[in-house]
């Protein structure tokens, strides 16, 4: 698997926090992150989505997806999503690492 190109964007809600924006294409690949109380950083998979210029206000106009839960969910349900340009609004219920999302497709 390749390594996304950078910058990363890691894609950080807060509980209750939603994105809502159109998803132009993605890639699969490995990024890295430092997690919480860590000193180094480690390399994971990671989701990317390319978003719209009018979804997303600044550069880079991409989020990297690092929740396994979220990816697993996003994953089947994007060729529908990128051909029909619909949108996406995911939720994010609780905290890591108990945290889950949910996805409506409009």
């Amino acid at each position: 698997m390749m390594a996304l190109e950078e910058p990363r964007e890691i894609l950080d809600l807060q509980d209750g926090g939603k994105l809502q924006t159109r998803i132009l294409r993605h890639e699969l690949g490995i990024t890295k992150i430092l997690p919480r109380g860590a000193t180094e950083e480690k390399e994971i998979e990671a989701l990317r989505i390319h978003v719209p210029k009018e979804d997303k206000q600044h550069y880079p106009y991409w989020w990297d997806i690092s929740s396994k839960t979220l990816k697993h969910q996003l994953l089947p349900l994007l060729p529908e999503i990128e051909k029909n340009g619909r949108r996406v609004t995911i939720t994010k219920y609780g905290v890591a690492p108990a945290a889950r999302f949910k996805v409506e497709v409009q």
